[in-house]
């Protein structure tokens, strides 16, 4: 088992590229729900998913933490967690479509 921290594995913060880096097995997360995952993911017949489906206010604030993780680390600011929350269901993600 890897030892990477788990934000490395997040499809919100890295490129197609990184993906292909990773080794296998990849183990990703994302707190997209499956829909809104990429069409490669979906598509390829080896990938397996596993679906947790959460409360999706907990979803929300555990991904306001993880955004403001990456907007703290490129000196940015994710603004407060009331504004996150409503602009949360519209958030999609980078290598979706």
């Amino acid at each position: 088992m890897s030892t990477r921290a788990k934000e490395t594995a997040m499809l919100e913060f890295i490129s197609p590229e990184q993906i292909d880096a990773l080794e296998s097995p990849r183990i990703l997360n994302t707190h997209h729900p499956p829909h809104l995952l990429p069409k490669d993911i979906k598509e390829n017949k080896k990938a397996k998913i596993v679906y947790i489906y959460r409360n999706p206010k907990d979803v929300a604030v555990s991904a306001y933490h993880h955004y403001s993780k990456v907007m703290e680390m490129m000196d940015g600011n994710a603004g407060d967690l009331n504004g996150f929350k409503k602009a949360f269901p519209t958030l999609t993600c980078k290598i979706c479509l």
